[in-house]
Order: C-alpha cells, then structure tokens, then sequence
C-alpha cells in the first residue's frame, strides 16, 4: 500500500504476538508489510526486540507502555498441543498466554489474524482469563495471491482502531514522472471543459453526474446529539427508524432501547462524552444478561459504533458491564464480532470505536448486541448494558 510522497503517518506502535512453533514465518511476512507501511521503529516483535538474557515477561510489561495495538496472529497449532492433552497455552508461564492476558486486562486494542486456515479458539479451550478471546473479531490473512489485499485490509482497520486517516494514495515514480502536465495544457483543459458546459447546459451536466458518479463517502452517520432528550429516556425506535433501522429480538422482553441524557445517568458522572451526551442503550433489564438486535432496512458492508469514555468518579472506580457484538447476515448466521470483557477501572478507560466488517461476498443484514452486567453471577457492572454514543453504517448492497 504506497503512500502518496512526503506524506508522513504518526506514529503508531504496534505489537505482534505469536507462537513461534506455530505461524513464524507467515508472523514474520505480517511484521515486514507492517514495518513497511508504518516504519521499522513501529512493530515490536519478540524474536527482533527482546535482548538475551531478560526476563520476558518484564520485557512484555514495558512494551505495553507505549503500544497503541496489538496483532495476535494465531494459527492452527496456536494453542500449543502437547503429549498428554494439556496445551501450552494452559500454562501461566506460556509466554502467548502472558501477552493475550496482559493486552486483556490492560483493554489494550487488539486484532487477532488468523493464518493457514486457523480458525478462532473456543472459549473452553482457553484458561478463563482468555476466554474472552475467543469472541474477538478477527482478520483473515492468506499466505498465497490475496496476501496482499488482505494486509491492505487489516491496515485499514488499524489505522481505524487507533484514528488515521491518510490521505488515498497516488502514484509515484518513473511512470508518474511521464504523466506530468505543463500549467498553459491544464488552462486549456480547464477552457475547453467550460465550452462544453456551455454547449451542453450545466443543469444537465449537474444532473447526470448525480446519476452517475459514485459518492466519496456513502456512509451513514447516526448521530444522537442533536435528539432532544432530557433527564428522563426516550423510546430510541422512531429515530433509528429514520435512518432505516428496526429493533428486533428483545430480552428480556420487558426492557426497552432508549436514548438517555448523560445528565441522566448518574448526572454525567462516570461517562464523558467525545461526541454526543446523548446514548443509545438497553433500559429495564433487570441487571440480568440482555440482548437486542438491530436490523438495517438493505445489507451494509461494515458496521462501526463507539463507546464513550468512562472515567473513575468514586473512590470505587467505575464499571461497564461485559458485551458482545455480533453481525449477522440475511440467515442469521454469524459473520463478524467485537466485545469487551467485565470492566472496572479506577483510571480513565478511553473511548473506542469498534467495526464489524463481513469477510465474505455476504452483507450484514442486522447486528445483535447482548450485554451482561454480572460479577460472579450477581449483579455488579453501574451500566446495565452497552452504551453506544455514535452509529455509523455503510457500503450498501
């Protein structure tokens, strides 16, 4: 993926994690196209970066400092099959356990790729501080003719994770060098393109190419900040109704999708806005495990959502309970997921916009968000379920 020339990325840190036993080389050909892309300096991977001698795990501990993302490339052996049944990645000590923990707890961004036909570990295979895991959403990346569109791909879901927006690439070089155009040619282009305006009519001209021509961007913004809602919820139905979307799949049943106000939850205390102090989320849950789903009027090809920054108000800290997203596509079969585990910090938890992306020729016809509140079996998490402060949608079919 060239990039257009002086153009400069900021710094992005990535972390790569692995087994070397597993997918060495294809985790090598994933680092070489990362560093290619986002500079040397920016990946981190453990045969290249940790010095003889130290102890891994305290090397692991200061990289997470100043990563921004880790890439979990995970193969078909990944979780370390021993004789005798019990995996490598049971162990404590199993240095792909210690890094997938670390990244967990921390909420620190992550990306697992899957390789060689890998699929993702079930959650039962995983020692419980991993199982959480296994609903990550993942990117395929095939060694073969699509390895490179595959990496352009999961660039771009970087570069979405941690908030770049380069500029669309353009060509450079010896074939650019011949293409170049003198200032008096680009005039008479620019003249000649006004006479035929003139000829032909610029309403027609205007209208045809609203016909033809495809938008820069078809994507659709769900924006709650200008709804008006007070300290008291509002049914959120007739305005995603608005944008095509329907509320399907309710449970508990009694339990609603509202807007609220942050002024009404907790009177903004614990939630900071980035975008809007208006939320969608799922009221009257009981604080038991809920679900809900939401269905788009045409298939889409990527879903993105945002959940606010959250920040410790109390001396004990804040909770947001565990969720999972999932894109389903016209049979209910599923395509893609995002999730975050239970979480309960007494620092800053940033906010993150997260993307369900299908991975097959099929559209995400609706995307069921089940959330759980629950610590232990009992009620714990301040939110009963996901709050969502932006909806975006896009790439019909």
């Amino acid at each position: 993926m060239a990039l257009p020339v002086g153009f400069r990325l900021p710094m992005v840190k990535l972390l790569i994690s692995y087994r070397r036993s597993d997918t060495d080389a294809m985790a090598g050909r994933i680092r070489d196209n990362l560093a290619a892309h986002y500079g040397n300096d920016s990946v981190f991977i453990d045969v290249d970066n940790i010095p003889f001698g130290k102890d891994f795990r305290e090397h692991i501990k200061e990289a997470f400092g100043d990563h921004d993302l880790m890439i979990a490339v995970v193969g078909q052996k990944w979780l370390g099959p021993r004789k005798g049944g019990r995996t490598r990645i049971q162990d404590e000590a199993d240095p792909v356990r210690v890094e997938i923990e670390m990244a967990l707890q921390r909420n620190m961004p992550m990306v697992p790729v899957l390789v060689n036909g890998a699929r993702m570990p079930k959650p039962e295979d995983l020692p419980e501080s991993l199982k959480a895991f296994s609903f990550r959403n993942a990117a395929e990346v095939d060694s073969g003719r699509d390895f490179r569109q595959h990496m352009d791909r999961l660039i771009r879901s970087i570069n979405q994770i941690v908030g770049l927006n380069p500029r669309a690439p353009r060509k450079t070089g010896a074939r650019a060098g011949k293409t170049r155009v003198g200032p008096w040619l680009v005039g008479a282009a620019v003249l000649a393109f006004i006479a035929i305006i003139g000829s032909f009519g610029l309403e027609t001209l205007r209208n045809n190419a609203a016909n033809t021509l495809p938008r820069a961007n078809a994507d659709t913004v769900v924006e709650f900040s200008t709804i008006p809602v007070g300290k008291d919820p509002v049914a959120a139905r007739p305005y995603l109704h608005q944008y095509g979307i329907s509320v399907t799949n309710l449970t508990p049943q009694d339990s609603e999708i509202v807007l609220v106000n942050n002024r009404g939850l907790y009177e903004g205390a614990g939630v900071m806005p980035t975008t809007s102090q208006i939320f969608l989320t799922q009221a009257n849950t009981g604080n038991v495990p809920a679900s809900y789903t939401l269905t788009f009027a045409k298939p889409v090809d990527h879903v993105s959502f945002t959940r606010p920054t959250l920040y410790a108000d109390t001396k004990s800290g804040v909770t947001h309970p565990a969720w999972k997203a999932t894109a389903l596509g016209a049979n209910n079969e599923e395509l893609a997921s995002q999730s975050e585990t239970l979480l309960r910090t007494f620092a800053t938890a940033p906010a993150r916009t997260f993307t369900l992306e299908s991975v097959t020729f099929q559209g995400i016809a609706a995307v069921r968000f089940d959330s759980d509140p629950r610590l232990n079996g009992k009620p714990f998490a301040a939110f009963s379920a996901l709050l969502i402060e932006r909806l975006t949608f896009g790439g019909g079919r």
